[in-house]
């Protein structure tokens, strides 16, 4: 446990979050295979429109591309909230925090540090937080068996689009990430989260009054 200061508010406790650099290199390369990609067919299309070229479909590609960048933008709940994400693809110093101070509701915010500074994908209140679980993702569902893609997820309470959720560990075996999500589950409780232990080992819910 330690105290901190972001921006106005104070930092009680951190808990790192574990990512491979080996994650980072898979998405520099898939970046730069889909970026290449689209770049190479959107400037394509610029040059058919300009020489009069193939219209229709040049047309249709550049209002396909501006509408997928569009839904990202819709979806990531603004230009700054989807660069905070873009970003967070390249570094490994994400982490968790816990902020209460003064007479303001305790607050976990999730995100990462970079050049000094703090950013975070979402902030939530300690008594929004309603489940923690991990288990197995598609690849898994697809396969029929389990190849190691558990993940960590949070449940929460946001005001206007009732619950949401936020991963975040990244994908691995079962031992690791369950070891992971005990850890959370454990600094969630130091927070102020009243989670208790749900059907199986790998998903706490908060308590409710009998």
């Amino acid at each position: 446990m330690h105290e901190a200061h972001s921006a106005d508010r104070t930092i009680r406790a951190e808990l790192p979050v574990p990512k491979r650099r080996v994650e980072v290199v898979g998405v520099l390369f898939g970046i730069a295979l889909m970026g290449g990609f689209v770049l190479f067919f959107v400037g394509l299309a610029v040059w058919n429109l300009v020489h009069g070229v193939g219209l229709i479909q040049s047309g249709v590609w550049l209002l396909l591309v501006g509408a997928v960048t569009w839904g990202c933008f819709q979806g990531s709940g603004g230009w700054r909230l989807l660069l905070i994400k873009f970003v967070g693809l390249f570094t490994t110093r994400h982490s968790i925090v816990h902020v209460a101070d003064g007479d303001r509701p305790a607050e976990v915010w999730f995100g990462y540090r970079v050049f000094g500074r703090r950013f975070d994908y979402v902030r939530v209140p300690v008594d929004k937080i309603k489940s923690v679980d991990w288990h197995t993702g598609q690849l898994s569902d697809q396969a029929g068996r389990d190849v190691n893609d558990w993940r960590v997820m949070v449940w929460f309470y946001r005001e206007k689009a009732g619950r949401d959720l936020h991963f975040v560990s990244s994908e691995g075996p079962k031992e690791d990430v369950a070891a992971f999500g005990l850890e959370l589950v454990a600094f969630l409780r130091d927070a102020g989260a009243k989670l208790v232990e749900g059907d199986d080992d790998c998903a706490y819910a908060r308590e409710t009054s009998p």
